[in-house]
C-alpha cells in the first residue's frame, strides 16, 4: 500500500526519467529504476577507488 508522497515520488522519478508518468511502478519504471541503479553504482565504485587510493580516483590510475 502506498501513501501519497510515495506515489508523488514515483511520479517525480517518472518524469525525471522521461517515462510516462502515472505513478505506478510498471516495466518502464523498472527498467528506468534499473538503470539509474546502475548508474549510481558505478560512481560509488569510483568514490571507493578515490578513498581507498588515498585521493586518487581510478580513472587517475588508467
Amino acid at each position: 500500500m502506498m501513501g501519497k508522497r510515495t506515489r508523488g515520488a514515483i511520479r517525480d522519478f517518472q518524469q525525471d526519467a522521461g517515462v510516462d508518468v502515472d505513478g505506478d511502478v510498471g516495466p518502464q519504471t523498472r527498467g528506468a529504476l534499473a538503470q539509474r541503479l546502475s548508474e549510481v553504482s558505478v560512481r560509488a565504485q569510483h568514490l571507493a577507488g578515490f578513498f581507498q587510493g588515498g585521493g586518487q580516483s581510478v580513472e587517475d590510475e588508467l
